[in-house]
């Protein structure tokens, strides 16, 4: 496993190159994913409070992390391993992702759906364009 300075030093380097396949894939692997839970394919179907049916294709749960301190790279990176018209659950505990989502959402083409308040983390359904 990489430690804190390597795994920021990673996501930098992706952020300079704006390309994942020039990084090695072990660093994708360890320092984008450490985890399996972080980005897993899912068949869930969630229910919004009005009872819309979204049915749920992955999952990509960015823990404590923002949309400036690397969860838009977990969030493409999960993208695009998606079909157009699916769903994303993305999650999060930064409350600034409220904010933050929308607008990367309107900028890219993709839509938001749906927005969960949790006690621990917030959810939120975004469907590939």
């Amino acid at each position: 496993m990489y430690t804190y300075e390597e795994r920021n030093e990673a996501l930098l380097t992706l952020h300079k190159r704006s390309s994942y396949k020039s990084v090695a894939p072990s660093l994708l692997e360890n320092v984008i994913f450490p985890r399996m839970e972080d980005c897993l394919m899912s068949a869930a179907i969630f229910r919004t409070r009005d009872g819309q049916a979204i049915a749920v294709s992955a999952v990509c749960d960015g823990g404590d992390q923002g949309c400036g301190g690397g969860l838009l790279l977990l969030m493409l990176q999960a993208m695009k391993r998606l079909e157009p018209g699916t769903v994303l659950e993305v999650r999060s505990t930064d409350p600034g992702v409220r904010e933050d989502l929308p607008a990367w959402c309107r900028m890219t083409g993709n839509a938001l759906l749906a927005e969960q308040e949790g006690e621990r983390r917030n959810r939120y359904f975004l469907r590939k364009a």
